[in-house]
């Protein structure tokens, strides 16, 4: 019997060393390959991380601007809902802003008004005047507006160098 598939030791010695050496020069080249490829994306990550921060640093009074832009928008917004209210409010028809007016259209520099007090339909008014009969003609005259009505001038005092009244009545609002 023959043996075929025996080794010959020497016969391929030379061929391992070969083998063996191209191996380790492979492997030696694409380690390097491999560190000059990882070098190669370092030095760019980091390049990118000084453009970055650059960047950063030159977006910074930007970033701010956006921040304050933000700010100024949102209290726009409250604004315009306060704005929104207020001419809501303002438009009511049960809103005496139109019965005030006429009120300061009856005063004039011989009267004056100096409080007036609204509790839902109700007012009191106190002013003073020079005379008395001033004061019953601002009475007077406040009865002729469809806002107020049941006008009686319920105090009149005399005081330093003026009359002191009191007018109470009912404001009525159209609803």
């Amino acid at each position: 019997m023959e043996n075929t598939n025996v080794v010959n030791p020497s016969v391929h010695k030379e061929e391992l060393k070969r083998w063996l050496k191209i191996s380790v020069l492979l492997f030696l080249a694409v380690l390097f390959v491999l560190v000059i490829l990882q070098v190669r994306q370092m030095t760019r990550l980091e390049n990118l991380q000084e453009r970055l921060q650059n960047v950063q640093k030159k977006a910074q009074p930007l970033n701010t601007l956006l921040e304050q832009k933000a700010s100024y928008k949102k209290e726009l917004n409250q604004l315009q809902t306060k704005f929104n209210k207020i001419n809501k409010h303002k438009n009511n028809p049960k809103n005496p802003v139109a019965a005030l007016t006429h009120l300061s259209t009856l005063t004039s520099d011989d009267v004056k008004i100096h409080t007036m007090a609204i509790k839902k339909k109700t007012f009191s008014l106190q002013g003073a005047c020079k005379n008395t009969q001033q004061a019953m003609t601002f009475a007077q005259n406040m009865a002729k507006f469809p806002e107020f009505t049941k006008v009686t001038l319920t105090n009149l005092s005399p005081e330093s160098d003026a009359f002191v009244f009191n007018i109470n009545g009912t404001l009525t609002l159209s609803s």
